[in-house]
C-alpha cells in the first residue's frame, strides 16, 4: 500500500509540473503523462486518468503520440532543426491532423502553410481537406511507383533471359570455332545449331514484353473499373427500393389514419354514421346505374344518354327533398 501511495505522490507531481508548463507547450505535457504511465501499474491507466487529469483518455493518447512524433529535440543535420523548432506553435488540433501526413511530408506541409497556421487562418476543416487532397495525390503516386516498379522488374527480368540467352550462342559459337582449328587427322562429326539473336530481334521481343505488361495493367484497371461501376450501380439500386418502400410505408400510414379519423368522427356522431352510411348506399347505386347505362350505349348508342339524364334529374330532386350533400 505505501508502495502505491508513493507511486500515486509521484504521478500527481509529474502532472503538475505538466500543467503549469502548458501554456508553452503540449509536447511537455505528453512527455510527463509518458513519465506518469510509465509510473501507473498496469492495468490502472483509465483509473488513473479519471482520478488525476481533466482529459479523456484518448486526449491523453494524442498528447502522448504528440510528444514522441513532433517533440524531439534532436538536430537534424541538413535543416540545422529540431522537430521541436518546426512543430513548436501550432495547437493541439493542428498537430493531431498531421498524423494522416506521412513523417517526411508533415514538416513540408507546416512550412508551406505556417502562417496561415499560426495565425489562425486556416480552420481545421480546411486543414483536413488540404490533407486529404495533399493524400490522395501522395497515394496516387505511390501506385504509379509501384506500377513503374513492377515493370521495370519485369523488364529487367526479360534482359537477364536475354543476355543469357546470348552467352549460351556465344558458348556454341566459340566450341564451334575451336572445333573448325582441330587438325584434320582428327575429324570429328559435331552438328552444333547456332542461333544468335540480332539487336533487332532483342528490341523486337523486349517490346512485345513492354506491350504484355501495358496490356495486363490495362485489363486490371478495366476490371476494377467494371467492379466499382456495378458496385455503385447495386448501391443506387437498394437505394431506390429503399426509397419506395419508405414512401408505401407513408402511404399507408396515411390511409390508416384517415380511417381512424373517419370512424372516430362517425362513432362521436351517430346521425352522421347514419347518413354516411345511407349516403354510401346511394353512391354505389349510381355506380351501377353508371354500368348499366355503358352497357347499354355499347349495345344502342345514344339509348344510355337519356336515361342517364332522366336518373340524373330524379336523384337530384330526391337528394334536395331530403336535403343532403353528395
Amino acid at each position: 500500500m505505501e508502495e502505491i501511495n508513493a507511486i500515486r505522490s509521484q504521478t500527481a507531481g509529474i502532472l503538475n509540473a505538466a500543467f503549469s508548463m502548458a501554456k508553452r507547450s503540449c509536447f511537455e505535457i505528453g512527455k510527463r503523462l509518458e513519465e506518469a504511465k510509465a509510473l501507473v501499474p498496469h492495468g490502472e491507466w483509465g483509473t488513473w486518468l479519471e482520478d488525476n487529469f481533466e482529459y479523456s483518455e484518448s486526449t491523453a493518447g494524442n498528447l502522448m503520440r504528440i510528444y514522441r512524433e513532433y517533440g524531439s529535440e534532436q538536430i537534424d543535420m541538413l535543416t540545422g532543426r529540431s522537430d521541436a523548432e518546426i512543430f513548436e506553435g501550432l495547437s493541439q488540433s493542428q498537430l493531431v491532423e498531421l498524423f494522416a501526413l506521412p513523417k517526411p511530408q508533415r514538416a513540408e506541409f507546416v512550412e508551406e502553410h505556417r502562417e496561415q497556421l499560426e495565425s489562425g487562418d486556416m480552420s481545421i476543416r480546411d486543414m483536413r481537406e488540404l490533407i486529404k487532397s495533399q493524400r490522395e495525390e501522395l497515394d496516387a503516386l505511390q501506385d504509379v511507383a509501384e506500377d513503374r516498379k513492377y515493370l521495370k522488374e519485369q523488364l529487367e527480368e526479360r534482359d537477364r533471359e536475354l543476355a543469357c540467352a546470348k552467352k549460351a550462342a556465344q558458348d556454341s559459337y566459340y566450341e564451334l570455332e575451336q572445333l573448325r582449328a582441330l587438325p584434320a587427322a582428327a575429324p570429328q562429326e559435331v552438328t552444333v545449331v547456332v542461333n544468335q539473336p540480332s539487336d533487332e530481334q532483342i528490341n523486337a521481343i523486349r517490346a512485345e514484353a513492354e506491350e504484355a505488361l501495358a496490356a495486363s495493367h490495362r485489363a486490371e484497371v478495366d476490371k476494377l473499373n467494371e467492379k466499382h461501376a456495378k458496385a455503385l450501380q447495386k448501391a443506387q439500386k437498394e437505394s431506390a427500393g429503399e426509397l419506395d418502400k419508405l414512401r408505401e410505408q407513408m402511404a399507408e400510414q396515411e390511409r390508416t389514419a384517415a380511417l381512424k379519423l373517419r370512424q372516430a368522427t362517425l362513432a362521436a356522431d351517430p346521425h352522421a354514421a347514419k347518413v354516411s352510411y345511407s349516403l354510401e348506399a346511394i353512391r354505389r347505386a349510381i355506380a351501377d346505374i353508371n354500368a348499366e347505362i355503358k352497357a347499354m350505349d355499347a349495345a344502342e348508342s345514344g339509348s344510355g344518354q337519356k336515361l342517364r339524364a332522366r336518373c340524373e334529374s330524379t336523384l337530384l330532386r330526391i337528394v334536395n327533398d331530403a336535403g343532403w350533400q353528395i
